[in-house]
């Protein structure tokens, strides 16, 4: 247990400098994460397309909407 003040420790939590950083850190950390996740599903979409439309783009075979749509229905 720290021998702080709860006064100093919200002071120290809220000091501009350090929530700065923290909300820097934090906004890579999604920003990397979104690109991770995006990145992932794209490979995932182009190994289990079978077909490409000029209109419409990769098609999804049915082996990817049948294993992988229904774990996870999001785009």
């Amino acid at each position: 247990m720290s021998s702080e003040e709860p006064h100093d420790v919200w002071l120290n939590f809220l000091n501009p400098l350090g929530m700065k950083q923290k909300l820097t850190k934090a906004s890579l950390f999604i920003a990397a994460y979104k690109m991770f996740a995006d990145d992932t599903v794209e490979r995932l979409k182009a190994f289990f397309s079978t077909t490409w439309e000029a209109e419409k783009g990769r098609q999804e075979s049915e082996r990817y909407q049948s294993n992988l749509r229904n774990i996870d229905p999001l785009p």
